[in-house]
């Protein structure tokens, strides 16, 4: 190694101008991330004035750009150990570098090289690559020559995102079991955020399922003029560029009375260098959404079909046919016929609680009270009791009843004479008599002893009753009121 050191010194001062004496190959020059395969770099002596090699190596730059390098992989003069292919152990292996070639010191028959599993490839390993080699030619001189090379990196496009907005609000519509609900007329936004891929002109494009047909069937949708933005590509400081591209979508009552779900789908196609065949991005996200209108569906509704009424020409975007049947509509029907189930029977059990109530409170009618029922204007009627008149004689308690069980008995004459001897007179003694003369204490006794004798007092009360005539009755009001 002493005169490796001499001779490589010597070297660096005399090859002030690199000479061709060695081949740089990279296996690809594009690399997909994500892909499968191995990228391999090697470097060929291709130079025939050899005396002896010293040593080459494959080096790579430690950050993209930084035009610092490292050694991966080299051999050198000496032993057999160091004269095979041998990775630095200063790197981290999580390529999964494999070293390869063969040593001949002073033949062009010596090469090197390094292989890479793609599939744990970033977007910066696409670094620059560097094959150095320091020799003696035969004529004595020490000479450094290097070759340099690199490839690029590309990933592969990607959606992550598709959010639903109704009228500017975020809405779930994740699947078919699972749909945010619109009315006809309802503003449906899209915004689909996507990763392009590493070609900057890469756009977002949209499907959307078909009228008729099967369900969740896609096919392609383009967006009318003015509805859609397709966003800037903006790069992500990798190898690759996202988009965020916009659709906005007015609900028709076509969507109301369409057959299968209505649906949207974004994703990103892209084909050619460095992807080869087309690849288009899978299980990409959609946005579901169950539209349901009124009355006025298919022109339905007076002014408003077939562009009549103003702002609801064209059929009117106020309503769905009588022939589409929403999941909504069924889950609101059942849940009114619930609701309706059950106010029926509180009302049956509320009206049971109180006939029960009325018929526990209603008491047992009387013999008497039942026959009173019907006998009409037999019915006594409560009134004031008449105060006795002058010199401080004041109604005795009683007395009111003993008028009324008077003119029910049967002394008819005695009062009509009575009444007679009184009419045209405005002698209040002449009324006192006659009030004297009918309220006799042995005539109310009487008529007590009869109703006592009788097993049924309210019966016998009743007899006494039936017999007192509407005459009677109105004399005695004529009478009272004298």
């Amino acid at each position: 190694m002493t005169g490796f050191i001499k001779y490589f010194g010597l070297g660096a001062i005399l090859s002030a101008v690199q000479v061709t004496g060695i081949d740089f190959t990279i296996s690809r020059d594009k690399v997909v991330v994500g892909s499968t395969g191995t990228l391999t770099v090697r470097c060929d002596v291709t130079e025939t004035d050899v005396n002896t090699i010293y040593i080459i190596q494959i080096r790579r730059e430690t950050t993209q750009g930084s035009g610092i390098f490292e050694s991966v992989v080299q051999m050198e003069k000496g032993d057999a150990t160091s004269e095979t292919p041998t990775l630095s152990q200063a790197i981290n292996n999580n390529k999964d570098f494999v070293a390869g070639g063969s040593y001949d010191g002073n033949t062009p028959n010596t090469y090197l090289t390094v292989s890479m599993n793609i599939s744990k490839l970033v977007c910066n390993d696409a670094r620059a690559y560097m094959c150095e080699m320091s020799y003696k030619r035969n004529a004595g001189s020490v000479v450094s020559v290097e070759n340099n090379g690199t490839f690029s990196a590309y990933v592969y496009p990607q959606i992550s995102l598709l959010e639903g907005r109704r009228n500017g609000v975020i809405v779930q519509g994740l699947s078919s079991s699972n749909q945010a609900a619109f009315d006809v007329g309802d503003v449906l936004e899209l915004s689909c955020t996507a990763t392009i891929g590493s070609l900057p002109a890469t756009t977002i494009r949209w499907r959307k399922t078909s009228e008729m047909g099967q369900t969740d069937h896609f096919i392609g949708y383009q967006p009318p003029a003015g509805s859609f933005n397709e966003g800037t590509a903006i790069s992500d400081d990798q190898c690759g560029y996202t988009r965020i591209a916009t659709v906005t979508y007015n609900t028709t009552v076509a969507d109301a009375n369409r057959d299968t779900n209505l649906a949207f789908e974004c994703y990103v196609s892209v084909s050619g260098s460095p992807y080869g065949t087309t690849y288009t991005t899978q299980n990409n996200p959609r946005f579901y959404a169950d539209v349901s209108g009124g009355d006025q569906a298919n022109g339905d509704g007076g002014d408003q079909a077939n562009g009549g009424g103003g702002d609801h020409a064209n059929g009117g975007d106020e309503g769905i046919s009588d022939n589409k049947v929403t999941k909504r509509d069924l889950t609101a029907g059942a849940i009114g016929g619930v609701i309706v189930a059950v106010v029926i029977l509180g009302v049956v059990i509320i009206v049971a609680i109180v006939r029960r109530q009325l018929t526990t409170d209603e008491a047992p009618r009387t013999r008497f009270q039942t026959e009173n029922s019907t006998i009409g204007n037999n019915v006594i009627q409560s009134r004031p009791q008449p105060e006795i008149g002058q010199n401080d004689q004041s109604s005795t308690p009683g007395m009111y009843e003993h008028l009324q069980n008077t003119v029910e008995m049967k002394n008819k004459y005695v009062y009509d004479s009575l009444k007679a001897d009184s009419e045209g007179s405005t002698d209040r003694a002449q009324y006192e008599k006659l009030q004297q003369a009918v309220c006799t204490p042995p005539t109310y006794t009487s008529i007590q002893s009869a109703a006592t004798l009788n097993n049924n007092s309210d019966r016998a009360y009743a007899n006494l009753r039936v017999e007192k005539s509407t005459d009677e009755e109105q004399v005695f009001q004529e009478n009272e009121t004298g």
